[in-house]
């Protein structure tokens, strides 16, 4: 499955809406952690559900529909071409300084089973690497 901008599950491109892009953002990170070993438990799921909730990073949603949106983040993800979710997900992390956070919930979820896998350590090097590497977006002049 490719995630696109024209495609309306994609709830990152909307560039005003900063909960949505931070929780996906985090949803992202969380199921690509998740599905490294090629599975997803119900404890990691519950593991990102609770630091965004915790966190209050999605004041504007319930956990319900977080939950949603984390099983649409896996789908996309166990499709052949995930590569431009990731990135359209992580776009935003440097200008919402959510590195940290990103970076936070991938290594909860690893460890959300009792063991952290060499294959779930690299996926959260990869993130690490993307989310440090992407340039801030620029600002949007509003006298086009």
């Amino acid at each position: 499955m490719r995630f696109t901008h024209e495609s309306s599950e994609n709830f990152a491109c909307d560039p005003f809406d900063w909960h949505r892009q931070a929780v996906n953002a985090l949803l992202v990170s969380s199921a690509l952690v998740a599905l490294a070993d090629g599975w997803v438990d119900r404890i990691e799921r519950d593991v990102a559900i609770d630091y965004i909730d915790q966190h209050q990073l999605a004041a504007t949603m319930s956990r319900r529909y977080i939950a949603v949106k984390f099983e649409q983040s896996v789908r996309c993800i166990e499709g052949r071409d995930f590569v431009d979710l990731v990135i359209d997900a992580f776009r935003p992390v440097p200008a919402l300084s959510l590195a940290p956070d990103v970076l936070r919930i991938a290594e909860l979820v690893a460890a959300a089973d009792g063991q952290v896998l060499p294959i779930e350590r690299g996926a959260i090097a990869l993130i690490r690497l993307i989310t440090t590497n992407l340039p801030a977006p620029k600002a949007v002049s509003a006298t086009r």
